[in-house]
């Protein structure tokens, strides 16, 4: 993907994630739901899986 084009499909994303309200956590949850099964690679899906929750406790060490 493109920066630009990765860039616009974040700013989407930050935009539909505020749309939701008190319900972006389920729209979230059905979004990467949706986005897994257009997947043909369940293997990388774990990947994926396991990269974002390494990288939310790097995240968690970092905060001040």
């Amino acid at each position: 993907m493109q920066a630009h084009d990765l860039d616009s499909t974040y700013t989407a994303l930050a935009q539909a994630v505020h749309a939701a309200g008190a319900r972006s956590e389920l729209f979230l949850a059905m979004l990467s739901l949706k986005l897994i099964s257009q997947s043909e690679d369940p293997v990388q899906m774990q990947h994926c899986i396991q990269s974002v929750l390494q990288d939310l406790q790097t995240h968690e060490k970092a905060k001040p």
